[in-house]
């Protein structure tokens, strides 16, 4: 009873947007147990596009789940992190970022599936529909990761840094699939380029506070998965990243000019033009202050001279500070 009336209260708790989301999947769960509506909803890479033009597949295959386990985790990922991730967007954001996930991943997934039937010819990549939520379940990981990076996920007694529950449920998936050799192979897929385009959406696009995107450090795409696997995703990371910059997935980036690195400092391989500029400067700057000369010399070495080809400074042309009278 008690377990019951806490669900009950953590239900009146959530907004509307969140409510909304959890009818949506249960509803789509009972609908899928029709073949005929699973058919016409879910997402088939040979029907989507000309001459069935399925496109509404895109957004209603997202929410078609038929295993009663994953709805399940499903549901517990919305009334975990939604409530959490939505005071800091808003709900037009938290809304935008399912359907953006949603979209792109179902695109990804059905290019993965094309080259699939490309490389074996089994046509059942092209025919056979296939759907899932869990593209935003990774998605909202990696939300959650890039809100809140040092928290950490107990699971009983153990505990697992938020920032690695991303591609813990990509692992799981592919575990699953591994064990069935069956349909999971949909959810391997979606999960995976749920995780990527997440994460490209939150990096580049998505605009909060009159900010777009988090161009971060501690949000870099290495940063998701565990430690020795890092070296090897910065790598690959950095060639896709070029390949989206391509194909104009990923925005390029604007060319800056740092200030700091432009001067060149004693020792370096300029020093002589450095030389030059600093003894142009003292000679304007005495120029301005049209002081005697009689305290402040500017040492220049005889080798330094030489090489900057200019003679040692002489007393009218070095800087003095002004005496009191």
């Amino acid at each position: 009873a008690s377990v019951t009336s806490a669900i009950v209260q953590r239900l009146k708790s959530l907004s509307h947007a969140t409510k909304l989301l959890l009818a949506v999947l249960t509803t789509m769960y009972l609908v899928s147990k029709s073949r005929k509506a699973y058919d016409f909803l879910a997402l088939a890479p040979g029907e989507v596009g000309p001459p069935q033009m399925h496109v509404w597949s895109l957004i209603s295959a997202t929410f078609m789940e038929t295993s009663f386990l994953l709805v399940l985790v499903d549901l517990a990922t919305l009334l975990v992190i939604a409530p959490l991730i939505e005071p800091l967007w808003g709900t037009s954001k938290l809304l935008e970022f399912v359907a953006v996930v949603g979209i792109m991943s179902n695109i990804g997934t059905t290019m993965v599936y094309i080259g699939c039937y490309a490389a074996t010819f089994n046509i059942d990549y092209l025919f056979v529909p296939f759907s899932g939520f869990g593209a935003i379940v990774a998605g909202l990981a990696v939300a959650y990761k890039q809100a809140f990076p040092q928290a950490m996920i107990h699971l009983g007694v153990t505990s697992v840094p938020a920032r690695l529950v991303p591609f813990g449920i990509v692992l799981m998936h592919t575990a699953y699939w591994a064990l069935r050799q069956t349909d999971s192979f949909s959810q391997t897929v979606l999960s995976a380029v749920g995780l990527l385009s997440a994460w490209v959406f939150l990096r580049f696009y998505q605009r909060r506070n009159h900010v777009k995107g988090d161009n971060s450090v501690e949000f870099a795409l290495e940063t998701l998965f565990p430690t020795p696997l890092q070296p090897a995703i910065r790598l690959v990371g950095t060639y896709m990243y070029h390949g989206f910059q391509l194909i104009g997935i990923c925005p390029k980036k604007p060319r800056t000019f740092d200030l700091a690195t432009s001067f060149v400092y004693p020792g370096q391989k300029n020093d002589i033009h450095a030389s030059r500029w600093r003894n142009k400067a003292l000679e304007d700057l005495n120029s301005q202050l049209k002081v005697t000369p009689q305290e402040t010399r500017v040492a220049i070495s005889p080798a330094e001279s030489k090489d900057s080809g200019l003679a040692r400074a002489s007393p009218s042309e070095t800087c003095s500070e002004p005496t009191s009278n």
